[in-house]
């Protein structure tokens, strides 16, 4: 087995590659043709997810990047999509579809055909955090789904078909980030803490690495309580990747880890 794992926030890393590239010399008026772009996704994605740290394809963007990069946007995209952001519904906080139909739910069943949903993530946190990191129901609602957790996002794998079409078999972990964008300066209220907690073995040679204090909580924190995080996010993700990884085992794989906002910074979390 080949596996590879990806980490992507590789939107964030190519467009500042893209920001502060060096200006062609000479006419500014005039540019050299793209070059021809050899083989498929299938057989340059090594290449398409950084082996190379994108050398060559950024200026002009190539194609098959762009591709990639606009695909797995939209899988980050799905998980704003599904999300009950209403809280006078007694669902605030969890995500409007099941398993099978979120993709297609969402707009985007291109990828239905290529990547099969296996897991939502759940998260929660034992700070109180404002709203644009959990928002639940209101109080006053009874039977409610959750008091104390929210849907972060999804695992997916590639199906036959998408596995075939890319090239391997691609393991996407796609994060949700925060939902409401006036309350972000909250975020600021939060001191930053050591980063020991997800640094594992590597802590001892990062004393000085902290975090923020809100994203960890919501990374790290369980709620035995809780039907949906008896176990943390991370704890979850984890649990079903090793699945994954275990049940094709014997085929090329690869893990692409995507997000943006407070979900970029979990990406951030895993790598």
């Amino acid at each position: 087995m080949s596996f590879l794992p990806i980490p992507l926030p590789i939107v964030g890393d190519i467009a500042s590659r893209l920001n502060g590239r060096e200006k062609p010399r000479g006419d500014d008026t005039t540019s050299s043709a793209p070059a021809p772009v050899l083989g498929t996704v299938a057989s340059r994605w090594r290449e398409l997810h950084g082996e190379n740290s994108w050398k060559g394809l950024l200026d002009p963007l190539d194609p098959h990047l762009r591709s990639s990069i606009i695909s797995y946007g939209e899988m980050v995209q799905a998980a704003y999509d599904a999300f009950n952001t209403e809280r006078r519904s007694p669902h605030c906080g969890a995500c409007f579809y099941g398993y099978e139909d979120l993709l297609a739910g969402v707009g985007v069943p291109h990828h239905g055909n290529n990547y099969e949903v296996t897991k939502f993530i759940y998260a929660t946190s034992s700070l109180p955090l404002p709203s644009s990191f959990l928002l639940l129901p209101l109080p006053s609602l009874p039977d409610v789904w959750s008091r104390e957790s929210n849907w972060m996002g999804y695992v997916a794998v590639a199906t036959d078909e998408g596995a075939a079409a890319l090239g391997r078999r691609d393991i996407v972990v796609a994060w949700r980030g925060t939902v409401q964008n006036m309350e972000w300066v909250n975020d600021l209220d939060f001191a930053p803490v050591p980063a020991a907690p997800v640094l594992g073995s590597a802590a001892s040679q990062h004393r000085l690495a902290v975090v923020h204090h809100g994203f960890l909580s919501m990374y790290t924190s369980s709620n035995k309580s809780s039907e949906f995080t008896k176990t943390s996010a991370r704890d979850q993700v984890v649990k079903e990747v090793r699945r994954l990884v275990e049940l094709y085992k014997d085929e090329e794989v690869s893990i692409t880890i995507c997000g943006h906002s407070l979900g970029r910074r979990s990406t951030h979390f895993q790598t």
